[in-house]
């Protein structure tokens, strides 16, 4: 399932940066990317434009119709506001059970 409006890794990382008041980016050379992924690297370099034709046909209704709204809802941001958001690593904690 994909959203009605695909964007690109730049445009992903731009909403980011726009949500978390900081500069997010995640730079890697083609090259590497190429030997680490092989041809699977082709979906990270080229993209994919995937567009839900059937849904949008039957008139589907997206609650999250674009890729900032989603990303504000999941990260619980209020636009409204104009407090700092936490980093993401501060929205979740890990923690691990060691029984005695």
């Amino acid at each position: 399932l994909t959203a009605p409006e695909p964007v690109s890794n730049k445009a992903f990382s731009k909403i980011m940066s726009e949500i978390f008041k900081q500069p997010i980016e995640i730079p890697a050379p083609g090259f590497a990317l190429k030997l680490a992924l092989g041809e699977m690297s082709t979906i990270v370099l080229d993209g994919q434009k995937v567009i839900p034709k059937v849904l949008e046909k039957n008139h589907f209704q997206f609650q999250y119709p674009d890729l900032k709204s989603a990303l504000l809802d999941l990260f619980c941001v209020n636009p409204e506001s104009s407090e700092k958001i936490k980093t993401p690593d501060d929205l979740y904690t890990a923690s691990q059970w060691v029984p005695h």
